[in-house]
């Protein structure tokens, strides 16, 4: 069985699921967006690229480009697999209150990958768990605001004006992928 890729190796995947790239096509990508969130380092791709090289879940392909011949990686069958698992995994309450850029990311790349009703289904989970959130921080507020320190209230405001943006937006996103949902049926 192949290993589980980290953060970054899911990053790469998605990549590659675009189009072949090779490893300076990737680092490109990754340090010239916001995908760098995801990346220690620029040089940390190129290890990356070896562990899932080696997990049997991209393989190398030799292409021509600009008289030269460059490799490039592919997803294999079992990096195909694997990715698209990984996008279709519910989203947990931890995901939504510590990793949210990744679930965004997931998101970004699931299109092509699973289906319009699958998309929709993980908005509506990413929803149930930012209501949640929400619900928390502000059982919190109400419990603490008495004895918390000016500047710790202002961070908490903070992060609950962030929970209830997110579940604002979830609320259009969701409407949007049904609607999508509708037209691809």
């Amino acid at each position: 069985m192949a290993a589980i890729p980290t953060t970054l190796g899911h990053v790469l995947l998605g990549l590659l699921h675009q189009e072949p790239r090779s490893g300076y096509d990737l680092r490109k990508v990754v340090i010239s967006t916001p995908m760098a969130l995801f990346s220690d380092s620029p040089g940390a791709i190129y290890p990356a690229l070896k562990t899932l090289q080696k997990a049997g879940l991209i393989v190398v392909e030799a292409a021509a480009r600009s008289g030269r011949r460059k490799a490039t990686f592919v997803p294999s069958a079992a990096g195909r697999g694997a990715f698209v698992a990984w996008l279709r995994t519910p989203p947990t309450y931890d995901d939504v209150t510590r990793l949210w850029p990744l679930q965004m990311l997931r998101l970004a790349f699931m299109d092509g990958l699973v289906p319009p009703a699958e998309i929709a289904a993980f908005l509506g989970h990413l929803q149930v768990e930012v209501a949640a959130h929400v619900v928390e921080l502000d059982a919190f507020m109400t419990q603490h605001r008495s004895i918390l320190p000016p500047a710790a209230r202002l961070a908490l405001e903070s992060g609950i004006s962030d929970a209830r943006g997110r579940a604002a937006w979830l609320t259009r996103a969701r409407r949007q992928a049904r609607a999508i949902r509708r037209r691809s049926a």
